[in-house]
């Protein structure tokens, strides 16, 4: 079934030829129209999610807000646009260039006139360390550095050439080297080491801690000359929005939100489709939930336009959606459009229908599954059906509970929920069996290697974990990790995503709805689908002249 449209893979089959052919990404920067005289003066507020941690960009752990934090003040090789694209940055790594497919090889062109804030000169030798230190990380976090065969520094000593294995190219180049830290930079996640470790970037760090980061300008940076000098950012939400000078985003619309809106009304605000996803998923070892036929029955009992509606809070002004993609984030050109064919036949429901819904079909399948219907409720192996259900920290995956527990109810399904601190956590219960399933919120990424994790045994600690493993998805790893065709990788990724529904390990929910709240004398803000799109902009945001101050409350974007 086709599912991501002839047009856009073409379109994509020719940039990509461009690209392959030579790929030399530079960042380019828009100037700005706006006063900047008092970016010198004036300090500005950035309001995200935390907590912020010293962890760096190599631990599989790290959340986004810190990860945001070291784009801003360390060397990369690209950074990430507003609207979920990787361009390069032109900073420090002043240029990547892949010149060859056989052997797959990579130059990147060194600023060496800059130096990290201990005064250390920036070069070669710090990529070739990060390179050494990279590939030791296990799974996903390392493969594309372990793909590389060896670093060789030019003698002028501003290029490096990274040269991979003939057997192992690494398709997703261009998110390697993004974050290096300088040489020999000390261990630890203790939230300090933002600040102890060296800095190289628009930004260096003044002092950190899990709630606060203080940033001040690089006077040597050679781009954004006229960027805020000083930026501090706290680990708050949108309801401690104050002062002229102030952005802040939020990755899942709450109540507080729209208070902060109409607390704000000279504040400019939009609303996007976030880059994550809220999903339903069921653990691969837990017995209660091991046939497809229950996954599927209790997925199919849920009406996903009724969680859609529960959890949008803005009455439609924002772009949530119902999923039609595991992997993919709703703007990305290779999300899959919605499945077009007749209804589900309530009295032989087909599985392979996943992206539909079928509240009436779930009785019926999940007697198919070994459930026996006992009065009211569900019995299995001679006990009362009772799911333990994790249930994700955010006031979005609460609302979707209600919805689920109310659906369950319905069907006679009973539900014990077991709420945790953090996503990932939730996440981690599903996967190892001390839940049937869970309700949370993941981050989909700009790249289905970013998801990809999730389902690789790779040993170590992984983000949002699943514990599914499968031959289609060892197929699919083997395939798009060495396919530089952007249609056939586009085409086994779609495979994998339609296996893994079908299969209904993961129940996508909903796209929840971002917002970005800003002040208007900030210039230069082009609200982001994602917290690292919006804050990779700071330091091209300026001073907007008074006049420039927006009278309307919110400004919609969509997706």
């Amino acid at each position: 079934m086709s599912r991501g449209g002839a047009a856009r893979r073409a379109v994509l089959v020719v940039a990509f030829g461009v690209l392959i052919v030579a790929l030399s990404l530079v960042a380019a920067y828009s100037s700005s129209t706006y006063i900047p005289a008092s970016t010198a003066s004036s300090t500005l507020t950035l309001a995200l999610p935390g907590p912020f941690s010293g962890c760096p960009a190599l631990s599989s752990t790290l959340n986004e807000s810190t990860r945001a934090v070291l784009d801003l003040t360390r060397p990369s090789a690209f950074q990430t646009t507003y609207d979920g694209q990787l361009v390069g940055e032109g900073g420090a790594i002043v240029s990547a260039e892949l010149i060859s497919l056989s052997p797959e090889t990579v130059v990147y062109t060194l600023n060496n006139h800059l130096s990290w804030s201990n005064g250390r000169a920036f070069g070669p030798s710090d990529l070739v360390a990060w390179w050494q230190r990279a590939k030791g990380f296990p799974g996903l976090v390392g493969q594309g550095y372990r793909d590389i065969r060896t670093m060789e520094v030019a003698r002028s000593r501003t290029q490096v050439t990274a040269i991979f294995r003939a057997s192992s190219p690494f398709t997703d180049w261009n998110l390697l080297f993004r974050d290096v830290e300088q040489t020999s930079s000390s261990e630890g996640c203790q939230p300090s080491l933002l600040q102890t470790r060296p800095s190289l970037g628009p930004y260096r760090v003044l002092s950190a801690s899990a709630s606060r980061v203080v940033l001040v300008a690089n006077s040597s940076w050679p781009l954004n000359y006229n960027r805020f000098q000083r930026v501090v950012v706290e680990a708050a939400d949108t309801t401690h929005a104050v002062g002229s000078f102030y952005v802040g985003f939020s990755p899942g619309v709450t109540n507080a939100d729209l208070g902060a809106l109409a607390a704000h009304n000279r504040y400019a605000s939009s609303f996007v489709a976030s880059p994550s996803v809220l999903e339903l998923a069921f653990s691969p070892v837990a017995p209660l939930v091991a046939p497809l036929e229950i996954r599927a029955g209790l997925s199919w009992a849920i009406n996903r336009q009724r969680v859609l509606s529960r959890i949008d809070l803005t009455g439609g002004a924002a772009t949530a959606t119902v999923p039609t993609s595991a992997l993919y984030s709703v703007l990305s050109p290779l999300y899959p459009l919605p499945e077009l064919g007749p209804a589900i036949d309530v009295h032989h429901p087909n599985l392979t229908g996943s992206s539909l819904d079928c509240v009436a079909c779930a009785a019926r399948v999940l007697s198919r599954g070994g459930w026996i219907r006992v009065g009211g409720h569900w019995s299995w192996g001679g006990a009362t059906v009772v799911l333990r259900v994790a249930v994700g920290p955010s006031e979005m995956d609460h609302r979707a509970s209600q919805v689920l527990s109310d659906a369950w109810n319905r069907l006679g399904v009973g539900v014990r929920w077991v709420a945790y601190s953090s996503e990932n956590a939730a996440a981690r219960a599903v996967a190892t069996g001390h839940v049937d399933a869970g309700v949370y919120t993941r981050p989909l990424g700009s790249s289905p290697w970013s998801v990809l994790s999730s389902f690789v045994p790779v040993g170590g600690v992984i983000a949002y974990p699943t514990g599914v493993t499968s031959p289609v998805l060892t197929s699919t790893l083997r395939q798009v990790a060495t396919d530089f065709n952007p249609q056939s990788a586009a085409t086994s990724w779609e495979q994998f995503d339609q296996w893994l529904q079908h299969q209904f390990w993961i129940r996508p929910l909903a796209t929840p709805p971002a917002l970005t709240l800003w002040s208007g004398r900030v210039g230069n803000v082009q609200p982001a689908s994602s917290l690292v799109g919006l804050v990779d902009q700071v330091a091209n945001w300026g001073v907007a002249p008074p006049h420039s101050v927006p009278t309307t409350t919110t400004t919609v974007r969509t997706s």
